[in-house]
């Protein structure tokens, strides 16, 4: 794994040292509560957007706090037309260090709509406790089946026995392009 951080500039960072120690740290204090102090002190700080996502990464280049993805969960088929979060993500687990990190996995870009066929496509873990892990990404193969194609055809108007038939009364129409042959064909 390689990492390409974005700092907060060294007097940012001596602030953010400055507060977790004082404010969040103990001597008792191991490395997962000082990553947790670090983020926290961080958020006092200057909120969530701007330095949280670089301390949370700079502690992850470190591995502190950096989940891994055990086993990846299963995705349930969908149709052809439904979108990514019409498929259920169930089992799959992560860790951090060797303990079971409590969480959900979920499709990166659930409202994607894929074609037919079997793909990998992006899933994330979320742990419960965000503060402390930053999500992970992998991929998971999905089954896309294809849709049924809807075929209307209005009833046509009567005809006299013995007349040609016509586009009027062969004018079916479908959901997918497309060709009908009839039988009776026309003329």
């Amino acid at each position: 794994v390689s990492y390409n951080l974005t700092g907060v500039g060294i007097s940012n960072a001596e602030q953010i040292a400055y507060r977790a120690l004082t404010v969040y740290c103990t001597a008792n204090t191991d490395y997962k509560a000082v990553r947790s102090a670090w983020i926290s002190a961080a958020q006092d700080l200057q909120g969530t957007n701007s330095w949280v996502p670089r301390v949370k990464a700079a502690w992850d280049a470190v591995d502190v706090g950096r989940i891994t993805i055990d086993s990846l969960p299963s995705a349930s088929s969908i149709t052809y037309g439904q979108p990514l979060s019409s498929s259920t993500l169930s089992g799959g687990s992560a860790s951090s260090h060797g303990s079971t990190v409590p969480g959900s996995f979920a499709w990166s870009t659930p409202s994607a709509n894929p074609n037919a066929g079997t793909f990998s496509q992006s899933i994330r873990f979320q742990a419960n406790n965000s503060t402390y892990y930053s999500t992970v990404t992998d991929a998971v193969n999905l089954t896309v089946n294809q849709a049924p194609p809807t075929i209307t055809w209005n009833n046509p108007s009567t005809i006299t026995y013995g007349t040609a038939l016509s586009g009027s009364q062969l004018n079916a129409k479908s959901s997918v392009p497309g060709s009908f042959d009839y039988s009776p064909a026309s003329g």
